[in-house]
């Protein structure tokens, strides 16, 4: 270093690390561009159900919603279908909550496979930007990796484990066995949990299914997104005379599809329902809120028993009829450090058309 001012050290320091923090991006937007012309040119082909999965972690991933960019380049409605970009993007923004899509199941999309369609953790790693991804069934195991504990007691090893664990990304890809043919399994290790039966390959059987998906992530943890492939809405499909029995969480929003107002529009018959509660010390209060693309009403209850089980009745229109709400009870639970004061923790709702 003889001869070089400290002005000059400090600019190569400074220049090594904007070297180290820019190359990997670099390396990355240079990657994206190439999957893009690869799946233009035909190189990389997506199957339906891989390319459903694939929008739906991304939609997790931004709290953009559809507006996401990334989302768009891939999932734009000439690639996914405008019925299916309609249910996932059109009708959530209809409704005031695009963007709230990920973790509340009830704006899936959509797919039917006419014959089965391959899924393959190779292409999926091609453009899910995670660090590890697992793709599981309920015939995945997983059990503790005593190699990699005994390597943890090693100081250093330790330290780099938990540095792993609090930077690492992590996405898992949710099947039910019996809707896959021709398995190739795979066994993975991920902060000590050695997972074993998990998917590498595989055919899935023709039908209908619906993708949707949940991130769940805590201060100090990088999010972990899980995507979900199943053979039934988890929304409510109401037509006259039918019930549904249901549990429902304070905020957590329910859409119910009212199937004898079905038109060519899905904002004509979809309508979301949202129950918020206040805090209580002898009787619980709560709102329910209940509205589609052009109405909103909502109505608000202070129960006469500690569980609300006097099964109180809320009626809401729609279109050519109404929905009705019966609570038939709530759990409460009691607020952190507080001896008195609950709060209401799950509502038990029968609804009816």
């Amino acid at each position: 270093m003889k001869g070089l001012s400290i002005g000059t050290i400090i600019g190569l320091v400074i220049g090594v690390i904007i070297l180290v923090v820019l190359t990997p991006l670099l390396f990355k937007a240079a990657s994206n561009v190439l999957d893009q012309l690869a799946e233009t040119l035909g190189i990389v082909k997506y199957s339906p159900i891989e390319r459903a999965m694939i929008c739906y972690y991304y939609l997790c991933k931004s709290d953009a919603g559809c507006r996401d960019p990334t989302f768009n380049d891939f999932c734009s409605p000439d690639k996914i279908g405008i019925e299916n970009y309609e249910e996932l993007c059109s009708l959530p923004g209809s409704l005031a909550v695009d963007g709230r899509q990920c973790g509340s199941f009830q704006f899936p999309l959509k797919i039917t496979i006419d014959k089965n369609a391959e899924i393959s953790k190779d292409r999926l790693k091609k453009k899910v930007d995670t660090t590890h991804l697992l793709i599981v069934t309920d015939q995945t195991s997983g059990g503790i990796n005593w190699n990699q504990i005994l390597l943890n007691l090693i100081p250093f090893a330790g330290i780099w484990t938990i540095y792993r664990a609090l930077t690492e990304t992590v996405a898992f890809f949710v099947f039910h066995s019996q809707d896959l043919t021709n398995i190739e399994e795979e066994s993975y290790t991920l902060f000590g949990i050695a997972y074993s039966h998990l998917v590498k390959f595989a055919n899935v059987k023709s039908g209908t299914y619906y993708v949707s998906g949940a991130k769940i992530s805590g201060p100090a943890n990088p999010p972990k997104y899980f995507i979900f492939v199943d053979s039934f809405p988890r929304y409510l499909n109401l037509s006259s005379g039918k019930c549904y029995y249901v549990e429902v969480k304070p905020n957590q929003i329910i859409r119910i599809s009212v199937e004898d107002e079905k038109t060519e529009n899905l904002k004509d018959y979809n309508y979301l329902m949202e129950m918020s509660s206040d805090v209580f010390l002898y009787y619980p209060s709560f709102s329910i809120k209940f509205w589609n693309a052009t109405n909103t009403e909502e109505q608000s209850y202070k129960c006469t028993k500690i569980d609300c089980s006097e099964k109180k009745q809320f009626v809401f229109n729609t279109r050519r009829g109404t929905i009705k709400i019966e609570v038939q009870k709530v759990e409460a639970s009691p607020l952190p450090g507080g001896e008195y004061y609950y709060t209401i923790s799950k509502f038990v709702l029968n609804i009816c058309r």
